[in-house]
C-alpha cells in the first residue's frame, strides 16, 4: 500500500540558485556526479567546516572531562543512523519503491546531520546571550543599519530572536555560489530539516518557535512551493527528523549522566526496560549494561515510531 502524499513531488533533486536579477530559482544540480542527489546532500554536510565544528558545542552536559560524553557532533552522527534507520523502516511499510526508500532515507540523514549546524556554543544558553547582547546594543545597530544604502531592518529583527533552528536553514539552504558556505542541498533536504515552516515573524505568535529568519524566508518560501507543500505545512520527512533527535537525546542523556555520576545506573537501567518490558524486575537487569540496553531501547522506539508515523502518513 502506498501513500497518498505526492513523494515525487517531496523527494526533488532540484536546489536553490539566485537568477542575474537576485531571484530565487530552482535548478538541477549539474550531472556527472556518480552519487544520488539524496547521497550527495549527505556528505556535503559531512565534510562541513560547520558540521566539524560541532565538536565544540554542548549536547547537554557541558565541560565534561569523560570523553564519551556527547558533544553535539557525536549526538548529530548518531540522529543521522536513527533517523536513516526510521526513514527505511516508514518507507518498507509504506510500500515505497526502492529507489525512493534510498532517496528517503538519505534526506533524512542529511537533514539529522544539519539539524544541529546553526546551534551556538552552550546550546539555548548561547541563544539567549546572543539576543541579550544585541537587546543591549540596539540603538547602535540600528543606527549602523541606517548608514546602509539599503538598510535591512529585519535583520535586527532577526539577531533580537536569534534561533540556532532558523540559523541552521540559513547556512544550508543559502543560494548564492559565490559564499563559502554555500551547501547546495536539494529542496527534500531543507524540507526534512524544517521544524517550524515559518519565519521569525510569526513565530512570535507561535511559542517563538520558527526555522526561518526573516532575511531567509523567500528561500523557505521557495523551497516549500516547489515541494507542493501549502504555507505552514511541515514536510513529512521533518518528522523522522525530529522524532530520531528525541530518541536519541532522551537515551543518550541518561546514558550520559550515569557516566558522569549524576544518575544511578539502576534507575537508568529500570527506566529503559520499562518502555520494552514493563513487568521486568530490578534484579533480572542489574548485570546489563547500560549500552545494551540503550541500543535495545533505540531499536524499540524506531519499531514503535515507524508503525505511528506509517499510518499518520497514510491517513
Amino acid at each position: 500500500m502506498t501513500s497518498a502524499l505526492d513523494w515525487t513531488r517531496l523527494l526533488s533533486s532540484l536546489c536553490l540558485r539566485l537568477d542575474a536579477d537576485g531571484q530565487v530559482i530552482c535548478v538541477p544540480r549539474a550531472e556527472g556526479d556518480a552519487r544520488s542527489a539524496a547521497e550527495a546532500d549527505v556528505q556535503r554536510v559531512l565534510f562541513s567546516a560547520p558540521f566539524r565544528r560541532l565538536a565544540g558545542k554542548t549536547q547537554v552536559h557541558p565541560f565534561a572531562r569523560i570523553d564519551s560524553v556527547h558533544n553535539r557532533l557525536t549526538h548529530s552522527l548518531e540522529v543521522s543512523e536513527t533517523g536513516a534507520g526510521l526513514a527505511e523502516a516508514v518507507g518498507l511499510r509504506l510500500g515505497l519503491p526502492e529507489n525512493q526508500r534510498q532517496a528517503a532515507k538519505f534526506h533524512v540523514r542529511a537533514a539529522c546531520l544539519g539539524h544541529d549546524i546553526g546551534n551556538p556554543p552552550y546550546g539555548h544558553a548561547g541563544e539567549y546571550a546572543l539576543q541579550h547582547w544585541v537587546k543591549r546594543h540596539k540603538t547602535d545597530l540600528e543606527a549602523l543599519l541606517a548608514k546602509d544604502d539599503t538598510p535591512q531592518p529585519e535583520m535586527l529583527r532577526d539577531w533580537l530572536c536569534f534561533d540556532g533552528n532558523a540559523q541552521a536553514f540559513r547556512l544550508l539552504a543559502n543560494p548564492q555560489p559565490r559564499d563559502s558556505a554555500y551547501f547546495r542541498l536539494t529542496l527534500a533536504s531543507l524540507g526534512a530539516i524544517v521544524k517550524y515552516p515559518w519565519g521569525s515573524d510569526v513565530g512570535q505568535t507561535k511559542n517563538n518557535k520558527f526555522s526561518c529568519f526573516l532575511s531567509s524566508k523567500p528561500w523557505m518560501e521557495r523551497t516549500f512551493q516547489d515541494l507542493g507543500l501549502p504555507p505552514g505545512e511541515r514536510h513529512p520527512l521533518s518528522y523522522l527528523m525530529e522524532i530520531a533527535d528525541d530518541i536519541c537525546y532522551c537515551v543518550t542523556d541518561c546514558e550520559d549522566a550515569v557516566n558522569l555520576k549524576l544518575l544511578d545506573a539502576d534507575t537508568v537501567r529500570g527506566w529503559f526496560v520499562k518502555l520494552f518490558a514493563p513487568e521486568t524486575k530490578p534484579d533480572e537487569i542489574s548485570n546489563i549494561s547500560i549500552p545494551h540496553l540503550r541500543a535495545r531501547v533505540i531499536g524499540d522506539l524506531i519499531s514503535h515510531f515507524a508503525e505511528e508515523v506509517t499510518e499518520a502518513f497514510r491517513h
